[in-house]
């Protein structure tokens, strides 16, 4: 069952990051919890979404190495800049978790924390980005 603060904040958030020029998409899982999805290029290396759960964000991704794991954003109650400066963070823990087991899944949500960077202009996460992707590509090849 949908919360109706769930659906809101979800909403509130989704239409924040397309004012700052996310290219996100929002929707709801078969169970009807309100959802934004990362955009990432190959769902096969890496699914990622953000959801409102127990007064909290939560964000979840799924690779091929390490399954389904799920990491808390922040509290749903604060400023959606500050929970956007937090995705920002929870994502540089995928990238550390991922970049060097799985480089080609941690490309896929590189590419989103530079947007985020650029979106919210702080230097900061536009160079964990960059960095980031300098790194998996070097592992790559």
């Amino acid at each position: 069952m949908i919360q109706m603060t769930d659906l809101m904040a979800r909403n509130s958030l989704f239409d924040r990051g397309i004012a700052l020029g996310l290219t996100w998409t929002r929707g709801e899982t078969p169970g009807g919890r309100p959802t934004i999805y990362l955009p990432l290029r190959d769902p096969l290396a890496l699914r990622a979404s953000l959801y409102p759960f127990s007064h909290n964000w939560m964000l979840s991704w799924t690779s091929p190495m390490h399954g389904t794991e799920t990491i808390k954003v922040d509290k749903l109650g604060r400023d959606l800049r500050v929970v956007l400066q937090a995705l920002g963070a929870a994502i540089v823990l995928v990238i550390d978790r991922s970049v060097d087991s799985e480089p080609t899944s941690a490309l896929q949500i590189i590419g989103f924390l530079g947007a985020l960077g650029v979106a919210l202009e702080d230097d900061a996460i536009l160079a964990t980005a960059v960095a980031g992707r300098q790194r998996a590509q070097n592992r790559v090849g």
